[in-house]
């Protein structure tokens, strides 16, 4: 047994398919569970003697229902955004159209033809709310993901060779760290190197005065994790809520959908992503991501 194994030997024990006996005697569907046998040392200085075990059991298949109803609330939180950032969008023109079709109304009440001037905004937000619309519904049309095993070395090269021309214009240094080489993810290759590149692109942006910006890669017992840091003005902290909303931007001249794009991105790859950011010192923005089996 892995528990008299690790107390003989002194090894421990991770991560062992076990089939449980089912505690009704004939009953079908045996359980199966992830055993985990760690050694107790005795701290130096302790009362008493002896060392012992530590035996942990996991119900892969419980953990697995938790992840898929904490994806589904992660996606329903997400659609709040989206639809919050559309709303938004959708009312400012509603408001100069209705603002607009009152003052011809007035203007015609009192025998003034020349409403002109007022239906020539009403037409420009007419042709605004539908791009409003068109992009909503491009966003959130279903897309037909194509997996592969996606080596985390060449993902992380290739985005830095797609970077380095627009950081060296701006006097920025590009530099690549990864913790563990020969570790693949599961994912969209193309896809997630579109989400990626959205957030390097704001961090060389961010980034006017020249500095260094960090691509790293962490790698634990489940997923690889995705470092994007820049020397950067920050996020304040009342906009942080806001980052991921689609059409949001601090930028004269964005459009507000990167960013919503890169989330939708990483959570169709069942992976999340998250920041943190100190204001005139910098953001890191971190995409987790499941490891290939």
């Amino acid at each position: 047994l892995p528990i008299e194994q690790t107390a003989r030997t002194g090894r421990s024990v991770h991560n062992r398919r076990v089939t449980l006996p089912s505690p009704v005697e004939g009953a079908a569907g045996a359980a199966v569970v992830l055993l985990s046998v760690d050694v107790l040392e005795r701290l130096p200085g302790a009362v008493g003697t002896g060392s012992g075990v530590l035996v942990r059991l996991r119900d892969p298949e419980a953990q697995r229902k938790i992840g898929r109803e904490l994806q589904t609330a992660d996606r329903l939180a997400a659609i709040g955004r989206i639809t919050e950032g559309v709303a938004h969008e959708v009312k400012n023109p509603l408001n100069a159209i209705l603002l607009h079709v009152e003052v011809a109304r007035a203007k015609m009440s009192r025998g003034d033809t020349d409403i002109a001037p007022q239906m020539e905004v009403v037409s420009r937000e007419i042709v605004r709310l539908d791009r409003v619309v068109k992009t909503f519904l491009d966003f959130t049309r279903p897309v037909d993901l194509k997996f592969s095993n996606v080596p985390l070395r060449e993902l992380m090269d290739e985005i830095a060779q797609l970077a380095r021309p627009q950081a060296e214009a701006s006097n920025i240094r590009v530099e690549v760290r990864l913790e563990e080489d020969g570790v693949e993810v599961r994912a969209d290759r193309d896809l997630l190197k579109q989400a990626i590149l959205n957030v390097v692109v704001n961090a060389i942006e961010a980034m006017p005065g020249g500095g260094g910006l960090r691509l790293e890669a962490l790698v634990d017992e489940d997923a690889a994790e995705l470092r994007i840091s820049d020397p950067g003005a920050g996020i304040p902290p009342e906009l942080r809520e806001k980052i991921f909303r689609l059409y949001f931007t601090t930028k004269k001249e964005g459009s507000g959908i990167g960013l919503a794009i890169t989330f939708r991105i990483v959570q169709l790859q069942d992976g999340t992503i998250d920041f943190t950011s100190e204001p005139g010192k910098g953001t890191t923005f971190v995409i987790r991501l499941p490891i290939a089996a």
